[in-house]
């Protein structure tokens, strides 16, 4: 308890009680965010009562973990939430833009050119609403994330039709849906990882956990990444969050290969979602304040390090300008 002479004694609350209703407020927040997209999406409900009531019965534990190892505890949490997702709310769709995104796969691993006709005319059975029939509108960032996921369909579909069984291989169809429908699933699931690590840069285990799920759950990402699959939104989320992680964690230390990884990200970003290229931002003030530093062979070694990132971003984007 401390006085103050004009008003009186003021009441302070311990820094445990502060963080736990600082929580309860989160958590109330976002849930009702969660509420009212419901009537759309009755499974997020189900699934964030679920979350609330892991999440509860293991704050116990996670107020007397200490050590940055025990938040595999925590990883627990968004795997039962994963498996829950995928088991609930799983839908393989790739229409409208995501299709728009998975023609260049088609178009480069099927035809062997970048000719889209076939596949956003001829093949798309929803090119209503595709304002570009001709040619994709969209940026390449998203095939490329997509491509692992297809190659491994494409591979398996031509296995399966060599062991007899009637599967096409045209990269259209169920088989090339689910499986490159996943990648949606599996890119956003470690972006929101990725940002629970991110938070625990700055907040307590209890609180990173209980926010990042909150804030995921309410969020759109939820929706595409199992309902409609495709879409830039969850690769965007995912490169976002894994620059800023490693933005973060090497600020004390950071190596030229810290740099060319960080274009490499920043590049991949802005050829996903050109709005993406934003979190340069980040490392650009910073730079800014280098610059009271009075050491100088710190702000050319920093000046060097953003050049480098500067070139492994345009090197990276440039298959969009090829595009163009």
């Amino acid at each position: 308890m401390k006085s103050d002479p004009q008003n009186g004694p003021a009441l302070q609350l311990p820094p445990r009680e502060a963080n736990k209703t600082a929580e309860i407020l989160t958590l109330g927040v976002f849930m009702a965010g969660t509420w009212l997209i419901a009537p759309a999406l009755p499974a997020v409900v189900f699934v964030a009562g679920c979350s609330y009531l892991l999440a509860k019965g293991l704050y116990p534990r996670f107020s007397k973990l200490e050590n940055p190892k025990k938040d595999s505890v925590c990883g627990v949490c968004f795997y039962v939430l994963f498996l829950a997702g995928l088991f609930f709310c799983f839908q393989p769709t790739i229409i409208h833009d995501a299709f728009q995104y998975y023609a260049y796969l088609a178009s480069v691993a099927i035809d062997g050119d970048l000719d889209l006709f076939n596949q956003l005319y001829l093949h798309n059975t929803y090119r209503s609403y595709n304002p570009f029939p001709w040619n994709s509108a969209r940026y390449v960032g998203t095939a490329v994330m997509e491509a692992p996921f297809f190659m491994l369909a494409h591979g398996l579909a031509i296995g399966l039709r060599f062991l007899g069984l009637d599967l096409s291989t045209d990269g259209y169809g169920t088989f090339y849906q689910v499986v490159v429908s996943l990648a949606s699933t599996w890119f956003g699931m470690c972006g929101v990882l990725f940002s629970y690590f991110l938070t625990r840069e700055f907040f307590s285990r209890r609180t990173s956990i209980i926010s990042t799920i909150a804030i995921w759950l309410s969020s759109p990402l939820f929706f595409f990444m199992f309902f409609w699959n495709g879409w830039s939104h969850p690769f965007a989320f995912f490169l976002v969050s894994a620059f800023l992680l490693l933005w973060q964690r090497s600020r004390t230390e950071r190596t030229m290969t810290h740099w060319l990884v960080l274009g490499v990200i920043l590049g991949l970003a802005a050829l996903t979602q050109p709005t993406s290229a934003l979190i340069v931002l980040f490392p650009l003030c910073e730079a800014l304040s280098k610059c009271s530093v009075p050491r100088k062979e710190t702000i050319f070694r920093y000046a060097a390090g953003l050049c480098l990132c500067a070139v492994a971003a345009l090197l990276v984007f440039s298959p969009q300008f090829t595009l163009w």
